[in-house]
């Protein structure tokens, strides 16, 4: 008898069950790799930007906002957000939802009457700003309080940085109550989305606060985590991400910029605030802005009655 024909359909049973076995595997593998890409693409379509701040409501609570800038041409803005208050020399942490107000999503850019974004069912690329809070109980003075939000992800089209599309936005907020409560508001306008190429403009950074504290302005490099910076393109950088001149005003955090490059980048404004000297407080943007070529021209103020002085000095009888 010849026991390898005996057995060969057996042994060839076998090798087509652990051939299925491994195509199996592969496939299985192939079919997660391809969901993880199409969710994070899901999600990376509608993340143009976002604001962290906080407000104190009455004594141990408080307000924590956040305002999320989405892509129209993306998903739709979450109905919630996750929020973690942290403080390590207190030995504590919790996790809150930041509920959406539904009535927010103003749309931010204006555009001529007739003209649609996708925010509207056109073509133009349209942004719209969703805000989010929750209530949250600091039950002890601490002077190393941080709210964080992490979202993923970045929009795929940013071409500054490596890897946008793999990339989060993380914005976080710091708060030292050591000295008392403290409230550093709302970001006075939203983000500047868009900007027009060649043309000198000033983007809007401050913010309220209530509490007559001393604030000062600077910009960061976007964080992707806890202490995970994004990564910049050469010649980009967190004092020069959009390729031209930021100059920001350390006091009013007004910036003033003349771009000289169409692109789309990301930049981050962080405003400190001080108190006696003593840091006590800090909130953050973090936003893309697409850098466009226009026909428009920003509108200049010409001189009163046809002359070149452009201010009045009026008194009162």
């Amino acid at each position: 008898m010849n026991l390898n024909q005996y057995n060969s359909p057996m042994r060839s049973s076998q090798r087509h069950n652990q051939s299925s076995g491994v195509y199996g595997i592969i496939l299985l593998v192939f079919i997660f790799c391809i969901m993880m890409i199409i969710h994070q693409s899901a999600n990376a379509s509608h993340m143009i930007g976002a604001d962290l701040t906080y407000q104190h409501i009455s004594g141990s609570k408080y307000k924590v906002q956040y305002t999320l800038y989405r892509d129209c041409s993306g998903i739709t803005a979450p109905s919630n957000m996750n929020l973690k208050v942290q403080s390590v020399t207190c030995s504590y942490s919790s996790f809150h939802s930041l509920e959406l107000d539904h009535n927010s999503g103003q749309e931010l850019n204006k555009f001529c009457e007739g003209t649609h974004s996708t925010c509207n069912g056109g073509t133009i690329a349209g942004v719209q700003a969703w805000n989010y809070s929750s209530e949250v109980d600091i039950p002890f003075a601490c002077s190393d309080w941080n709210f964080s939000v992490t979202d993923c992800c970045r929009n795929t089209g940013i071409t500054t940085i490596s890897n946008p599309g793999s990339s989060n936005i993380f914005l976080h907020a710091f708060l030292n109550n050591t000295l008392g409560e403290n409230s550093l508001g709302d970001f006075k306008q939203y983000a500047e989305t868009q900007l027009i190429i060649g043309q000198e403009q000033v983007l809007h950074s401050g913010v309220t606060d209530v509490d007559g504290d001393s604030l000062v302005y600077s910009l960061s490099t976007p964080e992707t985590g806890d202490g995970q910076l994004v990564n910049f393109f050469a010649p980009y950088h967190s004092n020069k991400p959009l390729g031209a001149e930021m100059n920001i005003n350390s006091s009013t955090g007004e910036i003033s910029i003349k771009p000289t490059h169409i692109l789309n980048g990301i930049f981050s404004v962080l405003v400190q605030e001080y108190r006696n000297a003593v840091l006590i407080g800090s909130v953050s943007r973090d936003v893309q802005v697409s850098i466009i070529a226009s026909s428009n021209a920003i509108p200049s103020l010409s001189g009163i009655n046809g002359g070149i002085e452009k201010k009045i000095i009026a008194c009162k009888a």
